[in-house]
Parts: C-alpha cells; structure tokens; sequence
C-alpha cells in the first residue's frame, strides 16, 4: 500500500503554455529548479563566498565556481547578529551597515531578488509601515525592483490572515503595507501556510494525519492541480500570485544539512519527462540544527570540514551542464512561468509581423522582460512585435 501512495508522489510543477507555439521550457533543458533561499543565519562574509561559488567560474574558498544561477532573500533590517541586513540595525532610522555599498551592487546584478517580509524584529509587534516605505525608497533610489515577497516567522509585516499575528494586509493596523507592492513592483508572494508547500505528506493522504501527528507537521489542504501559482487575494483587496515551494524536511525547516535529502526525495526522471519545475524551499545560511532546534550558521570553514554538504550543488551543476537542467533565480523562474502560462504569438497580416500578447503586467523594458521566452518557430524571434493588454 505504501509503495503504490508513493507511485504517485509528484515533488514538482508543471509549466501549461497556453500557445503550442512557445516551448514549455528553454532549450535545451528538460526540467528546471530555482533555490529561493530565506536569508535567516546568513553572515555576509559567508553570502559573498558562497555566491561566488554557486554563481561564477572563479576560484574561491570553497573550490572552483559552479556557474549556476542561485539568488537570495534579504533583511532590510535585523536584530539577529548573526544575519546580515542592509541597515544596521532594527531601528526604523537605523544608518546603512558597513557592507551596503556592496549589498547595492548584489541586488542590482540580481543575486538578490526577494523581499523577506523587511527583516527580524527582537519583537514581531516592532514592525510598523515606515519601515516599508524607507526599504522601497532605497529601492527606488537603486533603480531596483524586487518581485518577489517571501513572508518571515514572527513578523507583523506577513501577509495572510492564517495567523492572527500577520498584519501586513490588515488595513486596520499600523502594520498595513499591501497597497505599497504593487506600486512598487512586487508580483509574486509565498505565505508559508502549508498549502504554499509542497510535502510527500499532501501526497500521501490515506495516512496523511498520522504521519503528521508523528512530525508535528500541518501541511493545509491539497492543491487541486499541479500548478506553480496560486492567485492570491489579500484582506485589503490586493490582488498577487502566491507561488509554491517545495519543502517536504518534516518538522524541521530545510538547510544546507538538508539539502540532499530534499533533492534525492525527487524523481529526476519523471520531472524530465513531464518538463517538471520546482521552486525549492531554502536556507542556505543555515548549516544545521543544534539540538535545540536552534540555526547554526554556516561558514566556509564548516563547509570544507565536511565537503559532501556541497554534494547536491555539484549533482544539480552537472545536470545543468548535461542540458537536462535550467537552475536560475527565484525571480526569473516566476516570471517565465507566468510569460509562458500568459502569452500567447499571433500573426498581424497588415503589418506582416509576430505579435506577442502578454495577459500579465509589464514591469521592465519589453526586451528585457520577454528574454529568453522559447519561441518553437525561430523566425518569431526577429520579427515579433511585443504587445501588452
């Protein structure tokens, strides 16, 4: 009985284009993953080292680069020492910390590209709307647009009302922010009720209840089909894509020690053949748990004494050298998801040109925006004129 529930286990999207003229995902990739990591325990000296590794070619303390593409999370603010932010501190008028220069330079390459619910607050009830105005102020002065908003344990600013402590769309409290995403660019959200996770036990529901009794896991409803978004409405009325993650570590939140035991709980095959995505759930900042359940953080020097935690990211660098694999940032794996499920190519006989009609908003140049979008008929790339609705 147990073997059969696991035959249908399925730990990953799928990408519905709504036009057969657009490939479900870019040549010559089978299936495609983003990390999105929350940025809790990260040190910045370790961020930058690790970076480097996962996202370049050049030599550093942790071996050759990998040249994949993996972005993070980002506390404007926090009282954790042991997590960086760009303020120094969790004071609304805190001044910029010692590394914001170079933090500037990561969110506007991309290495950064997720807002995780502002920062960690000594006392969730700290967060106020001001500190969401000043973080899309420098926003706005970097010219920087971060589409994606992750919520954070323990924080006011969350958004959602499955706690009674997520006040960001509540209107009614100093909290409110939700009407300042959309106007500043942000699309997609992960509320981290458990029906924005995905976990072998959503699958497994014949003995779904007693195994969450034995890990202590809530995991929310199923979801009815095997998409990606979920179109989320908040309190106030602001309409954004909830997206989901792929979790499935038990009680524990997931970490670098993790990492490999979320990757071999995948069936690479079948994602290939079904041209499987999957954003998976992260903190690769965290080395492990302490026994307290506590975070660890991690650090070059952890990392070299036991070498094998890098394993998953060697297993995931060579199927991407193989073109079996796309990874890429979580911010462009959403957008390309929702480009492919929203577009569609006609053909205009006055003009005599490729149109392409996009459903969704366009929140960068057209040229930049559509990048990459896989057009099955080639000639479509020279001549296509872009068209938003």
């Amino acid at each position: 009985m147990f073997l059969q529930l696991l035959d249908v286990v399925i730990m990953f999207q799928t990408v519905s284009p709504i036009d057969p003229k657009l490939r479900t995902l870019p040549f010559p990739y089978k299936g495609a993953l983003s990390i999105s990591s929350d940025v809790e325990f990260f040190s910045f000296r370790f961020f930058e080292e690790f970076m480097k590794f996962l996202n370049t070619k050049s030599l550093t303390g942790l071996g050759q680069g990998l040249g994949l593409e993996v972005t993070s999370s980002l506390f404007f603010y926090t009282a954790n020492p042991h997590t960086f932010s760009y303020f120094d501190g969790e004071l609304v008028d805190a001044a910029k910390s010692n590394y914001a220069n170079r933090i500037d330079e990561y969110l506007k390459i991309g290495w950064i590209d997720t807002n995780h619910s502002y920062g960690y607050f000594s006392e969730c009830q700290a967060f106020t709307r001001e500190y969401a105005v000043r973080s899309f102020e420098l926003l706005s002065d970097l010219d920087v647009t971060l589409e994606v908003f992750t919520n954070h344990g323990g924080n006011r600013a969350n958004l959602g009302n499955h706690q009674h402590l997520y006040n960001g769309d509540d209107r009614s409290t100093r909290s409110y922010h939700a009407d300042l995403l959309k106007e500043n660019g942000v699309k997609y959200v992960w509320l981290d009720s458990g029906s924005y996770n995905i976990e072998l036990l959503d699958k497994l529901r014949p003995v779904k209840n007693q195994i969450q009794k034995l890990l202590g896991r809530h995991t929310g409803p199923p979801r009815k089909r095997n998409e990606l978004f979920k179109d989320e409405e908040l309190r106030d009325g602001t309409r954004l894509k909830g997206f989901i993650r792929f979790r499935s570590t038990g009680k524990n939140a997931p970490n670098l020690s993790t990492l490999d035991f979320q990757i071999k709980q995948i069936d690479w095959q079948r994602l290939y053949n079904e041209n499987g995505v999957i954003v998976l759930y992260q903190h690769l900042g965290v080395l492990s748990k302490d026994v307290r359940g506590h975070g660890i953080s991690a650090s070059t020097e952890a990392i070299t004494k036991n070498p094998d935690i890098l394993a998953p990211f060697y297993f995931l660098a060579e199927e991407q050298e193989k073109g079996n694999f796309w990874v890429c940032g979580t911010q462009k794996i959403l957008r390309y998801v929702e480009g492919v499920e929203s577009s569609k190519v006609t053909f205009d006989q006055d003009s005599g040109k490729w149109r392409l009609e996009y459903e969704g908003t366009v929140t960068d140049d057209p040229q930049v925006f559509f990048r990459g979008l896989p057009f099955i008929w080639i000639t479509i790339l020279v001549s296509c004129y872009l068209k938003t609705l």
